[in-house]
């Protein structure tokens, strides 16, 4: 969850790390979570390199992802929350089978952990961060950096300086005050230093160069990609927990 302290400037928003930075194309963009590095880099180079656990009939390959964090305390203790699965994904998919893939287990995933984080106890201290205003965007960026690198996207998004960036927020309040579960839309800003005639906040689509892959529909009669199935794929059934031993009372 960022707030007003993290806002960079905008001129460095290409070469950092970290920091919360408005883009005239994309939004508010949490540098953090726009980072190719971890998560969908991860993600990516199992389905890219088909380098996981085959499945029994050895039509498919078996991939891990999850996204986590520790959250701040609550009554006096730390969580640590995720939200991820096993994904069964055909062998032998095309390039661009493979970027649909990972895009929509991708986002399945992002939507959980998001979902997550604004309910039970944990909402105490996260509700805040579920869907705000810059996550789902920045983690399609950072999912865009990993998976199809070459064009400097931070550059494209067009960072504002970070005089623009407070003002947007003393203007219309804290990105965590506002939602967006789209993963199509993201919502704009009257910006003086975007040379645009917006007059209100509005949501638009995504720019083109973070468009350029569409999600695969999950399973089907023919499936690209499902969940793992412990029965089918590995071929073993999982215990009845009504036929499991009685262990010992204590």
């Amino acid at each position: 969850m960022t707030d007003r302290n993290d806002i960079i400037e905008g001129s460095q928003a290409a070469s950092a790390r970290y920091g919360l930075v408005y883009t005239c194309k994309c939004g508010w963009i949490d540098l953090g979570h726009a980072s190719p590095i971890g998560g969908a880099a991860d993600l990516w180079r199992q389905i890219e390199n088909e380098t996981r656990k085959t499945s029994k009939d050895n039509s498919g390959y078996r991939v891990e992802y999850k996204q986590s964090m520790s959250t701040p305390r609550v009554l006096g203790m730390r969580f640590t929350m995720s939200e991820g699965g096993a994904f069964w994904i055909r062998k032998g998919l095309l390039p661009n089978e493979k970027k649909s893939v990972a895009l929509a287990i991708f986002l399945e995933v992002t939507h959980a952990f998001e979902s997550m984080q604004g309910s039970g106890i944990q909402s105490l201290k996260t509700s805040a961060s579920s869907f705000s205003l810059e996550d789902l965007p920045s983690n399609i960026l950072g999912f865009y950096r990993a998976v199809a690198p070459g064009p400097d996207y931070i550059r494209e998004c067009v960072p504002v300086s970070k005089k623009a960036s407070l003002a947007i927020w003393d203007s219309y309040g804290a990105v965590g005050s506002q939602k967006n579960q789209s993963t199509t839309k993201i919502k704009l800003f009257p910006c003086s230093e975007c040379g645009t005639t917006r007059k209100a906040p509005e949501f638009v689509d995504f720019p083109p160069f973070l468009s350029t892959i569409t999600p695969t529909a999950k399973g089907g009669p023919d499936p690209l990609w499902r969940d793992w199935d412990p029965v089918k794929d590995d071929g073993y059934r999982l215990p009845d927990p009504q036929r499991l031993p009685i262990g010992p009372k204590w």
